[in-house]
């Protein structure tokens, strides 16, 4: 099937037309993960991720209170932080790893939060972790919400409410830790940010814990309302009204789809999932199974034996042999109920975009409107029969597909064509 849409060597009708419409479809790469955890020296000084989360739990320093503040604005409260052993370290918030509860801390993540973003600094020589690991241990039956920054972790696992575990990857969106085994037989599902890296992030995330015995499938959040370039599961929560009801109906869903082995789902939302700093488009909802379609009411005419509802229809031929005229025929029929070259019709709107100039059609409608001997009151009234010409200054805009809030798409007059 994959080779179907995408081939390294020739590619073929699918990939010239998503070049066409300036997207991709990219092959997935596959990344190692192993199934056992690798070796590593704990930290020497076992008792400071426990002082790092006394010192935020008491902020009695102005440090620490501005660490806790920034916490509590970003509504992760002190419950969820105290299980994650979250401290303060001068104005750094850390993040204690280790493998399992009764296992030595590992490594430290430290980040340092500013207006302008922020900064990290990580114990020399770390690697790239799910965080926290012990959380897995404890819901084994869960499945597994992987997100790309901490701070979503938290406040996913806060707002949880027993449906999910969230664990970070905590090596950002580009690294996949190499230590997947706690995922081995369990379900996964990735929800990054919605930028650029989030995105190909997510698309490695989802390829690496099948080679650990853990498929794991996209939760993108598009498909839950969440819009704006860089947004992320924090922002699903706290600004667009997310709920853990909501988020495991999504899960429900993309169970339902089954298993993604050859990535064909991924790439289909690569290819159907388009968004800029200002909208996000998600097609994959309109995706349906053969059951669904199965459930869709039966074919239904148009125009008899030419047009059917919902359906695409092309009619071409070569130039000087009136195809305009006969489009014109075709969609006054339709607004006048009249058949169409014997044809029946189903009385009903018609929108016709016009790439040749308007004025051309002004004798053919005072014509057709002659043959037919029908008024103007006769057809379906208004907008119903409303044409959009594509010629003039600006023209270019009227028609065309906006992908991701910059490319267009521009469908010029075709003289082979209608």
């Amino acid at each position: 099937m994959w080779n179907c849409l995408k081939s390294d060597e020739d590619g073929g009708s699918i990939e010239a037309l998503v070049k066409e419409l300036g997207l991709s479809i990219r092959p997935r790469r596959r990344v190692t993960a192993s199934a056992e955890p690798p070796t590593r020296a704990p930290l020497e000084n076992q008792d400071a991720p426990y002082e790092w989360a006394d010192a935020l739990s008491r902020a009695d320093s102005p440090q620490a209170v501005k660490v806790r503040d920034y916490l509590d604005s970003r509504g992760i409260g002190a419950a969820i932080r105290e299980r994650a052993h979250v401290g303060v370290s001068g104005d750094r918030v850390t993040f204690p790893m280790r493998r399992a509860a009764a296992n030595p801390w590992l490594q430290t993540k430290f980040i340092r939060y500013t207006p302008s973003g922020k900064s990290v600094e990580q114990t020399p020589g770390a690697e790239a972790m799910l965080w926290p690991a012990e959380w897995l241990d404890e819901h084994p039956t869960l499945p597994v919400l992987l997100t790309e920054g901490e701070g979503d972790c938290l406040l996913a696992m806060q707002e949880s409410d027993g449906q999910y575990v969230a664990v970070a990857v905590t090596g950002g969106a580009g690294t996949v830790p190499r230590d997947l085994s706690k995922l081995a037989g369990r379900e996964g599902y990735v929800a990054f940010d919605l930028d650029d890296a989030g995105r190909k992030g997510m698309d490695k995330m989802v390829a690496a814990p099948g080679q650990a015995g853990a498929p794991a499938a996209a939760l993108d959040l598009a498909g839950l309302g969440v819009s704006g370039r860089g947004a992320d599961l924090s922002d699903y929560f706290r600004a667009f009204g997310g709920t853990a009801a909501k988020l495991t109906a999504e899960l429900e869903r993309l169970r339902a789809l089954g298993p993604d082995d050859d990535g064909l789902v991924a790439a289909l939302a690569d290819l159907m999932v388009q968004g800029d700093e200002s909208a996000v488009q998600d097609f994959l909802p309109d995706m349906l199974t053969d059951e669904q379609i199965g459930e869709l009411d039966p074919p239904a005419w148009t125009v008899h034996g030419w047009a059917l509802i919902d359906n695409y229809t092309s009619i071409y031929g070569e130039p000087g042999v009136m195809k305009t005229f006969a489009i014109l025929d075709l969609l006054r029929s339709v607004r006048a109920g009249v058949p169409w070259l014997g044809n029946p019709t189903v009385r009903g709107a018609t929108l016709l975009f016009e790439g040749e100039g308007l004025t051309q059609l002004q004798p053919r409608i005072a014509a057709w409107n002659a043959y037919q001997e029908l008024s103007p009151a006769d057809l379906a009234p208004g907008l119903s029969g409303a044409v959009l010409g594509l010629l003039g200054p600006g023209a270019v805009l009227r028609l065309g597909i906006l992908h991701s809030g910059t490319t267009i798409v521009n469908y010029p007059p075709c003289r082979n064509r209608t």
